[in-house]
């Protein structure tokens, strides 16, 4: 009786075995499905248009600072380089 137990207690570990093996091949196929690189490429697509979109928001700002507040370019550039966002960074005349 305790031979039987611990031969199928053997078949267990086997079995567990088999099942991660496959499950990592499953994974790993998954990974080369071609639906699922399609949806990675379309959702790359999609960042890259919200950082083209972006990009082009924050040369429009700027154009804006330089053209309606006289601001000089150089200066607009440097407070893209700002560590902190808050409203104390600002001039006070962007404020308004």
């Amino acid at each position: 009786m305790q031979e039987e137990r611990v031969q199928k207690l053997r078949r267990l570990e086997e079995q567990k075995a088999k099942v991660q093996a496959l499950r990592t091949k499953v994974q790993h196929l998954a990974e080369n499905d071609p639906e699922v690189l399609e949806q990675l490429e379309r959702k790359v697509r999609m960042a890259k248009e919200g950082s083209d979109r972006w990009t082009d928001n924050v040369y429009t700002l700027k154009s804006w600072v330089v053209k309606k507040r006289g601001v000089e370019g150089k200066e607009v550039a440097l407070w893209k380089n700002a560590v902190s966002h808050s409203a104390d960074h600002f001039p006070n005349y962007l404020l308004m």
